[in-house]
């Protein structure tokens, strides 16, 4: 018998139908501060684009250290959900360092709301820059990641390419949702 993967997003996204002005010269990081999530190469990275600006949001065992490392850099913290909406419209383009990476979900609310994603090569991520080539881009070296960001920088993507992702998303969404039903359904006869 063929096993399915399902992924049921844990917290809803909510998306804002006005699309706020966002700051394009800016990159962000959203996560745990844990070495497991790529935080130490993120800092690499970001140090070295110097005429962008940097958001850090989340907390982890070395968010002081991180802070410490990179004053330049505003850290954020842990945000709720309302303070969260505001830092999402800080982010011109996600990088994504997690070296392991299954299912993506900070990525994911990126694309809903409209930030292109550069991304180290993991299943999450190849799977996503698969179907979404022109807003969702992996890199192997720190080199090849800056200069992607500088590309997402210089040309942000069409809205077109943000509008299939979200369509996309919702279907993908709805259609786990019914197999977790009919898996709850199931288990209860």
């Amino acid at each position: 018998k063929k096993r399915q993967q399902i992924f049921i997003t844990p917290v809803p996204t909510s998306v804002p139908d006005v699309q706020l002005e966002k700051k394009q010269q800016s990159i962000g990081f959203v996560g745990r501060l844990h070495e497991e999530r790529g935080v130490i190469r993120w800092g690499k990275i970001a140090s070295k684009l110097t005429d962008v600006e940097k958001v850090v949001v989340g907390t982890g065992p070395l968010f002081e250290k991180f802070s410490k490392e990179y004053p330049d850099f505003k850290c954020l913290g842990q945000l709720s959900a309302d303070r969260m909406e505001e830092a999402w419209i800080k982010i011109g383009v996600l990088l994504s360092t997690a070296p392991h990476e299954s299912y993506g979900l900070a990525m994911r609310e990126a694309l809903l709301r409209n930030i292109p994603v550069v991304s180290t090569k993991n299943a999450g991520s190849l799977q996503l820059e698969g179907r979404f080539p022109n807003i969702f881009k992996t890199f192997d070296s720190n080199e090849e990641a800056m200069m992607l960001i500088k590309e997402f920088i210089s040309q942000p993507p069409d809205q077109k390419y943000f509008s299939a992702f979200s369509d996309w998303f919702e279907k993908e969404q709805d259609k786990s949702l019914a197999i977790l039903a009919d898996v709850w359904r199931n288990l209860s006869s």
